[in-house]
């Protein structure tokens, strides 16, 4: 089964193209937008939208696709964008990302949904186990820039090589914990077949709730909802908290145009940007099944 899921737009970072997928939800919510008349006439649009700053956004039955007008925000090249969303009948939700340009110009799509497998407005997601499949991590200055090093997280709080709660060692003394106030770093995936190994397990015991995570990605941000304050409200209408929920964000690395030795991030006429990531939801008794 296939359903449209519309967009929302995201500050940029040096490497990322503005347009991060922020809310799951039928109704058409896209920032700033507002409906104009005129139906498309590609078969599987709907409805032409414009967001404030005057882009040309469609938002289809089997997907979103945007259209970023050169310079915006500094960027060279228009930019054209698909983003199909998948709900299958495994329980996965699979996100297909598709670009091209008509000049060079720096590309990293990625999805900022937040997750909290207890349930909508429950007030921490430190107890959940996570499992990620990395070795290394990219530490961050204190603007939450990295520094362009891969760092090993064996003997840190950023070992999650096997399950262990997210808030176990998230308020130990450490300068990176310190930079993100909280996990707010992209961690270097090791190599693996993309729809064979997850590349993160989230599990909450209470509900057996697990979440898989599984991408052709060389990187996953984890961001622990540092800067979440109260001040905004869900559906049940509890204050979503700092650290109430968590980010698993599949991407390359962040500020890669500068660094040389990160994996490129510059898409060029002719050539197509294409990613997948699949967030597979089952129920086990532990993490680690």
């Amino acid at each position: 089964m296939i359903k449209g899921i519309p967009v929302t737009f995201r500050r940029h970072t040096p490497s990322c193209r503005a347009y991060l997928i922020a809310h799951l939800v039928i109704a058409i919510a896209l920032a700033g937008a507002y409906l104009q008349a005129t139906q498309t006439a590609d078969p599987d649009a709907q409805f032409d939208l414009k967001n404030a700053k005057g882009m040309e956004v469609r938002v289809a039955a089997y997907g979103a696709r945007i259209t970023s007008i050169k310079v915006e925000e500094g960027y060279p090249g228009n930019l054209d964008v698909c983003v199909t969303y998948t709900l299958t009948d495994k329980n996965e939700l699979i996100i297909d990302y598709r670009a091209t340009t008509d000049s060079a110009t720096p590309v990293n799509l990625s999805n900022h949904s937040y997750f909290n497998l207890a349930g909508e407005g429950s007030e921490t997601v430190l107890q959940h186990d996570l499992k990620i499949n990395a070795d290394a991590m990219l530490p961050i200055d204190k603007t939450s820039v990295p520094t362009g090093k891969i760092v090993p997280v064996a003997a840190t709080p950023f070992d999650f090589r096997q399950p262990k709660p997210v808030g176990r060692d998230i308020d130990q003394p450490n300068e990176q914990l310190a930079n993100g106030s909280g996990y707010d770093h992209t961690f270097v995936l090791n190599p693996r077949k993309a729809d064979l190994v997850p590349v993160a397990t989230l599990h909450e015991k209470t509900s057996g709730r697990m979440m898989k995570v599984f991408t052709d990605q060389p990187g996953l941000q984890i961001y622990t909802a540092n800067f979440l304050d109260g001040s905004l409200t869900g559906k049940s209408g509890r204050p979503y908290a700092r650290q109430s929920a968590l980010c698993l964000e599949t991407q390359h690395f962040p500020d890669s145009p500068n660094q040389s030795q990160f994996p490129n991030t510059i898409l060029r006429p002719g050539e197509t940007y294409q990613s997948r990531t699949t967030y597979q939801f089952t129920v086990s008794d532990s993490c680690g099944e």
